[in-house]
């Protein structure tokens, strides 16, 4: 397998939003650097395609410029995109590990030979890591896991909404959803998706894989609506969920950083959507919630 690593260089004060905005490219897994005498701090993130980062970085390079609106320099920066070889690349495979994620979930990358435990209620989900999609193991990914877990019985239609890895969609069918629907707007996106679909046996039935904005395209209805993207995006989805989610389902947000969440609230009370329950991980938060019986 090819790898290559784009590495962005900026302000230490500018990482968190920095840290932002890769999340909403679908990165995790990130590496940091920091130099502590300059301020500076230098992130990486690995693909394997060299064309997937340079589109990624033909998107995040005016997003970073753009902070100045928002009161935060990112400037200097830099973006570097560069072959990952030998021993590196070794060494990069050899740090991804299969990883319990809750109480049934595992993510394990697809070179692992892990198995569950015999007669155990482990299941186990194999991604490729290289793709520049989620692993599973950033917070965010871990609380919609989790919220998941927590309201799936089984027989559910689910969307999953901004798919990215199409993680919460292989999970949602591994604890017991019918019927999948992923949709993300990045075709790249799309087909990192249908080829995690293809390293996991349980996704051969019942699902679909979309390219489209939000929940714009759908014509039905879902027992479970599962978004884990920025609150910015949160706050465009909300207004569309009374209209695709049926009169017992349930929503989960996660992507919702501590200083999101109170507009994020709001936007869920103007829409009559209830939060039943909250979930926390560091500064990041997930909501599960419900519509409002009147």
């Amino acid at each position: 397998m090819d790898l290559y690593q784009m590495t962005i260089k900026m302000p230490a004060l500018a990482a968190p939003a920095v840290e932002n905005l890769l999340m909403e490219a679908d990165f995790d897994g990130l590496q940091w650097q920091d130099d502590y005498a300059t301020k500076q701090v230098a992130v990486t993130v690995y693909a394997t395609t060299k064309q997937t980062l340079q589109t990624k970085s033909t998107i995040l390079q005016p997003q970073i410029d753009r902070l100045l609106e928002f009161g935060i320099n990112p400037h200097p920066f830099k973006i570097e995109i560069k072959p990952v070889n030998g021993k590196w690349k070794t060494n990069w495979e050899a740090s991804y590990q299969a990883e319990r994620i809750t109480k049934f979930l595992t993510i394990a990358p697809t070179w692992s030979d892990y198995e569950p435990m015999p007669n155990s209620d482990e299941r186990v989900i194999r991604l490729d890591p290289g793709m520049s999609f989620g692993t599973g193991t950033h917070p965010t990914t871990k609380l919609a896991l989790q919220a998941l877990e927590t309201v799936l019985r089984g027989q559910e239609t689910v969307f999953d909404v901004g798919c990215g890895s199409g993680v919460l969609s292989i999970a949602a069918r591994s604890l017991g959803a019918l019927q999948i629907v992923a949709g993300d707007n990045d075709p790249i996106a799309v087909a990192a998706t249908q080829r995690n679909f293809a390293n996991n046996p349980v996704m051969k039935l019942n699902h679909q894989v979309k390219q489209q904005s939000l929940l714009t395209e759908q014509d039905q209805l879902a027992d479970v609506i599962v978004a884990n993207m920025l609150a910015e995006v949160l706050l465009l989805l909300i207004p569309q969920v009374n209209d695709h989610l049926t009169a017992t389902g349930k929503f989960i947000l996660a992507g919702i950083y501590v200083d999101q969440l109170a507009k994020v609230t709001t936007a869920l009370n103007q829409q009559h959507l209830k939060i039943e329950q909250t979930l926390t991980r560091g500064k990041w938060y997930a909501l599960i919630a419900s519509k409002e019986q009147r």
